[in-house]
C-alpha cells in the first residue's frame, strides 16, 4: 500500500502525530493551542485557535505539563496518542561552531560589498 498519511503537521511521522495529538488535547481542555499549525487539508473541520497570554497562563501551561507527564509516564496503561513510528524517517545530526573573526578579514570583505549594502 503506497498511501501516505497526512496530519495537521504534514506527512505522517511519529513526531508530527504527537504534536497534533498534543494540540487536540490542548484544544479540548483550553479551547486553544500555543501555536496553531497549518489548516489540515484532509480535515477542514479542524480549527485551531491561538491561546491568548491569559489562556496560556491559566490553562495552557498546566494542560501541556499534564499531557507531557502522561506521555512520558512509562507505567501508564492507557494510550494517549495512537502514533506509530513511520516506516521511514530521516534524521540529521547537527552541530554548531563559531570562532572569532579577525578585524583584518572583516575589513577586507566589507570593502568588497556593493555601495549602500546594509544601509537603511
Amino acid at each position: 500500500n503506497d498511501t501516505i498519511l497526512y496530519n495537521s503537521y504534514g506527512r505522517h511521522e511519529e513526531n508530527s502525530c504527537l504534536a497534533e495529538c498534543r494540540d487536540n488535547d490542548l484544544m479540548e481542555k483550553c479551547g486553544c493551542v500555543l501555536v496553531p499549525p497549518p489548516q489540515p487539508e484532509n480535515n477542514p473541520d479542524v480549527k485551531y485557535k491561538n491561546c491568548t497570554l491569559q489562556q496560556w497562563a491559566t490553562c495552557g501551561i498546566k494542560a501541556w505539563r499534564n499531557f507531557y507527564n502522561r506521555y512520558v509516564n512509562s507505567t501508564r496503561t492507557d494510550t494517549i496518542c495512537h502514533c506509530y513510528p513511520a516506516c521511514q524517517e530521516t534524521f540529521y545530526k547537527s552541530s554548531l561552531s563559531s570562532s572569532i573573526l579577525s578585524s583584518f578579514y572583516a575589513k577586507s570583505h566589507v570593502e568588497r560589498l556593493p555601495s549602500g549594502y546594509g544601509t537603511v
